[in-house]
């Protein structure tokens, strides 16, 4: 399923805020880099990255990522204590291409909520399998858009602290409450 992002076309500001919101992280070094890229990769990230919140979506980014020698093959995991090398999700891209793709537009859709007043609302903005409780619960909440930013801008690929989104493949996001 593809993320439907509502707010991101309906306004200039959207776009133009995605990319400040980035430069401002790589100016300060706080960029998430994605844990499964390759040297390669990390050092083509950024600008696949910056051209996707600029002129594309997610699915966009996630297939320019998918370049030969951009991701690892195995990554180290511990269960119960113990390490063990297993392989990198066939989704690793995608997880990777949407969950950042989605920080900056939630960023971006803050910053206008902000701007011009307005509050946000948590959605649904892609349709998963099985939802997680706490997405279900998420749903339809009010979200003070300078929280949310500020959150979002404080946690940089993980769950950020007001849960939205509530981790990797949610499908949750916010939109902008009309008045």
């Amino acid at each position: 399923m593809e993320l439907t992002l509502q707010n991101l076309e309906d306004d200039v500001r959207t776009r133009l805020y995605m990319v400040e919101e980035l430069e401002h992280d790589l100016t300060s070094n706080q960029m998430y880099p994605g844990k499964r890229l390759t040297v390669v990769g990390s050092q083509a990230w950024p600008d696949l990255l910056r051209e996707a919140l600029e002129f594309h979506d997610p699915e966009w980014l996630e297939h320019q990522s998918r370049q030969p020698g951009f991701w690892l093959e195995h990554e180290v995991s511990v269960r119960k204590g113990k390490s063990y090398t297993k392989v990198v999700p066939r989704d690793a891209a995608k997880t990777l291409a949407e969950g950042q793709f989605m920080r900056y537009y939630l960023r971006a859709v803050a910053r206008r909520a902000i701007e011009d007043g307005l509050e946000l609302e948590v959605v649904r903005l892609k349709e998963v399998e099985r939802p997680r409780s706490i997405s279900l619960q998420l749903i339809g909440a009010r979200v003070d858009p300078q929280l949310l930013l500020e959150s979002l801008r404080q946690n940089h690929g993980i769950e950020p602290f007001l849960n939205i989104p509530p981790g990797p493949n949610s499908g949750l996001g916010v939109v902008i409450v009309p008045r």
